[in-house]
Formats: C-alpha cells, sequence, structure tokens
C-alpha cells in the first residue's frame, strides 16, 4: 500500500471551459473522481483540474484508462 500520492494538474482549456463541470462529468461519465482547480486557484483554476494518484497499483492503472478513455470518446 502506497504512504502518500501524487498529482497532476492539467490544463482542460481546450476541452471545457468549465472545471467544475469537467470533474462533473469525469465523475458522471468515467466513474472517476477529480477536483476542480478552482479549489485550489480562485483566478485561473477554472482551466485546470487536479488529478490525484493513490491506492494500489491497479486501483490507479483502472483510474488512469477510464479516464483516458472518457476523454477520448467524449472529446475527439
Amino acid at each position: 500500500p502506497s504512504d502518500g500520492a501524487f498529482y497532476a494538474y492539467p490544463n482542460i482549456s481546450s476541452l471545457s471551459n468549465s472545471a467544475a463541470d469537467f470533474a462533473q462529468r469525469a465523475l458522471d461519465e468515467a466513474g472517476v473522481a477529480i477536483v476542480p482547480g478552482l479549489d485550489f486557484d480562485p483566478i485561473n483554476g477554472n482551466s485546470y483540474v487536479r488529478i490525484g494518484f493513490a491506492g494500489s497499483e491497479e486501483t490507479v492503472k483502472r483510474g488512469t484508462q477510464s479516464l483516458v478513455d472518457w476523454v477520448r470518446r467524449s472529446f475527439s
């Protein structure tokens, strides 16, 4: 088991103009919980989401693949 996590903070402005909407859709459609950047940056955060990588290797792989598949399916 991991004792910590690492995070990605990608810019999603080419995919959505609302980090909150993007995060909600990721949860609803991909089953992956991510956090809108507005929770960390009230000025530019609407263009970013925070993705946490924690848990077992299998959980991280499964969640990452689900998110990648959803983005490809929904925004290509």
